[in-house]
């Protein structure tokens, strides 16, 4: 591993050296393999029962060969740099790729973390890194889909995990899937977010189990698929209690916390749909405009130590938009592979979002790499929304 091999920019003429880096090769599973067993490495296949992780057990390991390599977090999670597996959001296993610079000769490796496998494409796997380790989060609406999948993100760089969700089993078996895949520390509640009891109880819960409350990121959020003329006021009034009233009810828990800190940072889930008009859903785009607007004015009055932002996702491939198919069918009397193709027309990506995608955009405005992001609205959406 000479010092020419490794590129000026690269990240290992920068905190890591060439000793921590090749403990770093050291660590990929078909090195490791090819090892005599000296009884100083600890073994990355190992899982746990579903209720040690539960209970917040972290197995510890021993030191390879540098002390900057930190071995205290779950052995089934990935090391930074390592090219192993992890669980995929639907339980199948799927390759980390070196989430190192593809420019560095070292870390590069075929068909893995390179421009060809990047460009143009969605993310289909979670690059891990541990950077919230000792951190606690709280993920509103996760039982499934996107709010689940956040979580998952989360739980696999390490930190304490409070997810709450009114569907009690969906959020017990999404609780139990991120303990037994991740090992992490997850507390499961149930919530419905417009209720003020219920969400102080959440925040409460995250602060009794943790200690601490970082980041809250409010995904809950309801749809209903009519047209104006057609969206009673019982349905119009429980979008808009969910989607915005949730979120000014769970900040407004939470941020005298983070304040009393000088530190923390909120990622609300908005829409494209909030920030133009989109048919058949008038209640959410109204509530997700509010949203929007709602970020900017907790960004304003959070500042400086909290930071407040929001994503704007467009059509993300989850249930959810499943079921949006044949609703609109019944509305317009299209078919639903019409109705699924005009929606991807609409993107100059042409491509609807994945949960990943959301859920890295999420991870990035929640880390130190946005310290200077805050009361901003990042689109999602494929290009169907520049604005």
């Amino acid at each position: 591993m000479a010092a020419d091999r490794i590129p000026p920019g690269c990240r290992h003429n920068s905190g890591l050296n060439q000793t921590s880096h090749l403990c770093l090769w050291l660590r990929r599973p078909h090195v490791m393999d090819s090892l005599p067993d000296l009884g100083c490495h600890a073994d990355l296949s190992s899982t746990k029962s579903a209720g040690d992780s539960i209970a917040g057990s972290r197995s510890e390991g021993r030191r390879l060969c540098h002390p900057r390599i930190r071995l205290n977090r779950p052995m089934n999670r990935p090391m930074p740099g390592q090219i192993g597996q992890i669980c995929a959001l639907d339980g199948s296993l799927i390759d980390i790729g070196c989430r190192l610079p593809p420019s560095c000769s070292i870390c590069r490796t075929p068909g893995t973390g390179g421009p060809d496998d990047r460009v143009g494409k969605s993310r289909t796997s979670l690059d891990v890194s541990g950077q919230f380790e000792g951190e606690s989060v709280v993920v509103t609406g996760a039982a499934r889909g996107l709010g689940h999948g956040i979580a998952a993100a989360f739980a696999a760089e390490g930190a304490d995990v409070l997810i709450c969700d009114v569907n009690a089993a969906g959020v017990a078996a999404s609780a139990d899937q991120l303990a037994s895949r991740f090992g992490a520390n997850v507390k499961a509640m149930v919530a419905d977010v417009s209720d003020e009891s219920a969400v102080a109880a959440v925040i409460d819960g995250a602060l009794d189990r943790y200690g601490r409350l970082d980041h809250l990121i409010n995904n809950a959020g309801i749809v209903r698929i009519a047209r104006l003329i057609d969206v009673d006021e019982e349905a119009w009034d429980r979008v808009i209690d969910v989607n915005l009233k949730g979120v000014y009810l769970t900040m407004r828990a939470a941020l005298p916390h983070m304040l009393d800190a000088e530190a923390g940072s909120i990622v609300n889930i908005a829409s494209q749909a909030g920030k133009r008009g989109n048919l058949y859903i008038a209640p959410y785009c109204a509530s997700k405009a509010g949203v929007i607007s709602l970020t900017q004015t907790a960004a304003l009055e959070a500042a400086p130590h909290v930071r407040v932002n929001c994503v704007c996702p467009g059509f993300i491939n989850t249930e959810l938009q499943e079921e949006e198919y044949d609703e609109v069918a019944a509305i317009t009397g299209q078919d639903r592979d019409e109705i699924k193709a005009s929606w991807v027309e609409a993107m100059p990506l042409r491509r609807f979002q994945e949960v990943e995608d959301v859920a890295a955009s999420v991870l990035y405005l929640s880390s130190p790499a946005a310290s200077q992001t805050t009361g901003e609205a990042l689109n999602i959406s494929g290009g169907m929304v520049m604005d």
